[in-house]
C-alpha cells in the first residue's frame, strides 16, 4: 500500500503520529510524499529522512529536547533555540530537497497572510518556524519572510500532495463539559485551527476523539499518547 500523508499540528499530541506511523511503516506501508504543520512538520521531516520513530519518541521524551525551549519577553514567551544541536536529530540533511522522501512543510508567511509549503531550504529555520504558535513562541526570520506556525493557515496540509492521502488530525472537535474561561479559549481556538483545514482532497482521514483527554501543552502524556497512536493505527489497517 502506498500513501500520501500529512499531519496536523497539535503540540504534544503530535506524539500520536510518531505511535500511528510507526506501525504503518513496521506493516509495509510506503510513503510516496508527507507534509506536516507544527508538530506534524516535525515528525514528517523524521519520516522523510526515514529516522526510526522510536528513536524520536525517545528524543521528545528527553531533558534534552525540552532544553531547546528558552524563556524570553522579545516577541513571544519562548524562543526556540535554532543553534542546538538537538535539533540535526530530527533531520538528517542540510536542506529539506535532499529528503529520502518528498516532504513540504506548512509555514504561515505573517505578513502576507499566506500558508506556504516548503520543500527546499534550511530545515533548522524551516521546521522550527512551523512550530512557532505566537504568543508561546517567537517568529522566525528566514529570507527576509516573518514566518509563524503552519496551523494558523493549514493545520492538515494537503494542498501540495497527491494519490491516496492519509490525513492524521489531532485536532478534532473536542467537546468542553463546562463553560469555564479556560475551555472557552480552547474551544475557541479549536474552531479556528479546524476551519483552515481542506479536507476535500483527503481520502483515509484520522481523527481521534480519545486525544481530547490528552493536554496538548503536557509533556506528562506523551506514553499514552504514543499508545493510542499505536492503538489507532492498528485497528484503521484491520478496517481496510
Amino acid at each position: 500500500m502506498k500513501l500520501s500523508i500529512a499531519l496536523s499540528g497539535g503540540a504534544a499530541r503530535g506524539v500520536f503520529h510518531l505511535g500511528f506511523l510507526d506501525v504503518l511503516l513496521k506493516e509495509g506501508v510506503e510513503i510516496k510524499e508527507i507534509s506536516g504543520s507544527s508538530a506534524g512538520a516535525i515528525v514528517a521531516g523524521a519520516i522523510a529522512c526515514k529516522i526510526p520513530l522510536k528513536d524520536i519518541f525517545e528524543i521528545v521524551k528527553s531533558k534534552e529536547f525540552k532544553s531547546i525551549f528558552k524563556f524570553s519577553l522579545k516577541t513571544g514567551l519562548f524562543k526556540i533555540d535554532l543553534n542546538s544541536t538537538i535539533l540535526d536529530k530530527f533531520f538528517l540533511y542540510d536542506d529539506l530537497s535532499k529528503s529520502d522522501i518528498p516532504l513540504f512543510i506548512c509555514v504561515t508567511d505573517f505578513q502576507e497572510e499566506k500558508a506556504l509549503y516548503l520543500n527546499a531550504g534550511d530545515p533548522k529555520k524551516i521546521i522550527p518556524a512551523s512550530c512557532a504558535i505566537y504568543p508561546f513562541f517567537e517568529p522566525i526570520v528566514y529570507k527576509d519572510k516573518i514566518l509563524v506556525d503552519g496551523g494558523y493557515k493549514d493545520n492538515l496540509p494537503s494542498s501540495p500532495l497527491n494519490g491516496n492521502i492519509l490525513g492524521i488530525n489531532v485536532v478534532p472537535n473536542c467537546k468542553i463539559e463546562k463553560l469555564t474561561h479556560k475551555n472557552i479559549i480552547i474551544k475557541v481556538s479549536q474552531m479556528l485551527i479546524r476551519n483552515t483545514i481542506n479536507y476535500e482532497k483527503i481520502k483515509y482521514l484520522i481523527e481521534p476523539q480519545e486525544i481530547c483527554k490528552i493536554r496538548a501543552f503536557s509533556f506528562n502524556d506523551l506514553d499514552e499518547c504514543y499508545g493510542l497512536g499505536k492503538k489507532y493505527a492498528f485497528n484503521w489497517l484491520r478496517q481496510l
